[in-house]
Order: C-alpha cells, then structure tokens, then sequence
C-alpha cells in the first residue's frame, strides 16, 4: 500500500502524510454528509431571517421551491471537487 502512496516505508515522514491523509478525508467525506443532513433537515427555515442570514450561502442558487432534488446540488459538487483531487494526488 506504501507503493500506491509514494511513500517510503517505515519513514516517519511516510506514515505522517499517510496518517494525515486518511483524517482529512474522514474530516471531508463527514462534512458532505453533515451538510447534507442539515440542508434537507432545515429547509423550512429558510423563511426565517435570523436563519437565512447565517445559513443563506449554503442554499444559494439552490431552488428548494421546485423540487426537492435541489438540495444534493451542493454535496454532489463537493464530492465531484473531492474526486478531482483525489485524480490529481493519487493518478500523478
């Protein structure tokens, strides 16, 4: 697996990258599923102002009104963004 990675293996160097690594995309994936869950749990309260202030961004150019499939636009273009990246770092 060290191979696949570019790493060294038994470098301390190695396995910190690796360790950091895997805890970013833990870090990334969780928040795409956070997000997700919180737009699709609040999407009533965009109405509110108090809510629409500190939250507004997240469902910008998202037409929630229409239909519901809307919400998955902005996880599915982090996760297209996650796949980029990973092509990148990974397929060099």
């Amino acid at each position: 697996m060290d191979a696949f990675f570019g790493l060294a293996a038994g470098t301390a160097n190695g396995t910190m990258s690796l360790v950091t690594s895997v805890l970013t995309t833990v870090f990334l994936l969780a928040f795409v599923i956070f997000t997700t869950r919180f737009m699709r749990k609040h999407v009533d309260d965009l109405e509110k102002k108090d809510f629409k202030a500190s939250y507004g961004t997240l469902y910008q150019n998202v037409e929630t009104y229409k239909k519901p499939e809307g919400l998955f636009f902005t996880p599915l273009f982090c996760v297209r963004r996650l796949i980029f990246a990973f092509t990148i770092v990974f397929l060099d």
